[in-house]
């Protein structure tokens, strides 16, 4: 065996910095941007010389637009953790994907997931070999069973799979794959029909795993989530994160795949080697003393209507993104200034975002008004708004009565439309429709 081999095989079956140490010299020997990005994750430095180090050694492994997507989901060369949704298929279909260590999916009963995306999931990993693939966790609500055949893809794709998750309902009639040492199921009291699949793998009943789950730990509750959180805020490189608040972690989850519950909740942000809380979760661990939250809802009827055009000239071809009333839109402005734990200084953009549309409802009937916030600020308060709101997905209820389903869901359409619009520079038309 060749001693590539032997230090990926030794790094599958245990982690260690060490073993680490030594596949990231051996790598740069051969030549592969992948050691030199593993020794840089070892020995961090907040410093624009290394990060621009660091982002050539990507693009160099990766190309330029994988690396801006996915690259702050790489630490030490590889992906610990990868929760389905919108990343997984970028990652799981480049060459990032061929070092995935552990690989979490959900589906049926969560907030709307469809059934039918553990399967997708599933047909994905099947695609190609998946050599660094340890650990696959799947929590199915649905009904749904995995074909033999896409069952057989999957095991011949996973040759290192040592741990499978298989919660709720059961998704495979059986499952023996030569490398499989731990099968993890649900209780026999939780389950309305058997989930556990015919294996040669040790069972193990599990009250709770955090791998599939949309919850940050074992209670659900906000205070878990504020315990990893002030780790986070005291330790930002991840290697001494790991070291000194791995026992964090309840068991059957790690302090890695918290860290990626956390960054899909938008409370942090994963940066290679480091994690830091956004300033959602820093509202959480310290809300900001603001004097004055008032912001005015005023009496504001009619429908805003959100286009995209390339210029106003051609205003009346544009997209239809977003529309709702105004009145609505504007109280659940205010009532977030209000309650939600933002800055002065995001309360200041709120306010002024809300004077432009008052300038809206100023203008002509139908007349095109544009945008003349800068952009990215608003956009990125806007973002921190929804990820509050999104906060009751995780059984975070402070914030579960603050606007109704339907603004909220308008202003998540207007938070992807300001967002896609950041690199083109086009600024967004606004028009309101009276009478509505």
């Amino acid at each position: 065996m060749a001693l590539r081999d032997e230090l990926e095989q030794a790094l599958r079956a245990t982690w260690s910095t060490a073993e680490l140490s030594v596949y990231a010299d051996h790598l740069q020997a051969l030549g592969d941007p992948r050691g030199e990005l593993i020794a840089l994750d070892l020995a961090p430095r907040d410093d624009e010389a290394w990060r621009a180090r660091r982002r050539a050694l990507l693009e160099a492994w990766l190309g330029p637009a994988l690396a801006a997507r996915a690259g702050r989901l790489v630490q030490h060369g590889v992906v610990h953790e990868l929760r389905d949704g919108p990343d997984a298929a970028v990652v799981l279909d480049g060459p990032i994907g061929d070092v995935v260590r552990g690989f979490s999916t959900y589906g049926g009963g969560y907030h709307g997931t469809p059934a039918e995306t553990v399967l997708d999931a599933l047909e994905r990993l099947a695609a190609r070999p998946r050599p660094w693939l340890t650990r696959l966790a799947i929590d199915q609500r649905g009904h749904l069973r995995c074909d033999p055949a896409l069952r057989d893809r999957l095991i011949a794709a996973t040759p290192n799979l040592t741990e499978l998750y298989t919660l709720g309902e059961r998704m495979f009639d059986s499952f023996h794959h030569p490398s499989l040492r731990r099968l993890y199921v649900s209780p026999a009291d939780q389950r309305a029909r058997p989930a556990v699949p015919d294996t040669s793998a040790r069972g193990i009943e599990v009250e709770h795993s955090g791998y599939p789950t949309r919850s940050f730990a074992k209670n659900h509750d906000l205070v878990a989530a504020l315990t990893f959180l002030e780790a986070i805020e005291l330790v930002a490189d991840c290697n001494e994160l790991y070291a000194s608040y791995g026992d964090l972690a309840p068991p059957h989850d790690s302090l890695p795949a918290i860290l990626m519950r956390l960054d899909e909740a938008g409370l942090v942000r994963l940066d290679g080697p480091f994690a830091r809380p956004t300033s959602a979760g820093r509202g959480l661990l310290q809300p900001p003393a603001v004097r004055d939250r008032t912001l005015d809802a005023g009496e504001t009827y009619g429908k805003w209507v959100l286009w995209a055009a390339d210029s106003p000239a051609r205003s009346s071809e544009g997209q239809h993104i977003v529309a709702d009333l105004l009145s609505r839109h504007c109280r659940l402005l205010a009532t977030c200034a209000e309650r939600l734990p933002i800055d002065a200084a995001a309360i200041d953009v709120l306010r002024e975002y809300r004077d432009f549309l008052s300038d809206v409802v100023d203008a002509d009937e139908w007349k095109d008004v544009k945008l003349t916030l800068e952009l990215p600020p608003l956009a990125r308060v806007l973002r921190t708004l929804v990820t509050f709101h999104r906060l009751t997905d995780y059984y975070i209820e402070r914030f579960a009565d603050v606007g109704d389903d339907r603004a909220w869901s308008n202003l998540e359409g207007l938070v992807r439309f300001l967002e896609s619009l950041e690199a083109t520079s086009v600024q967004p038309l606004f028009r309101v429709a009276w009478g509505f």
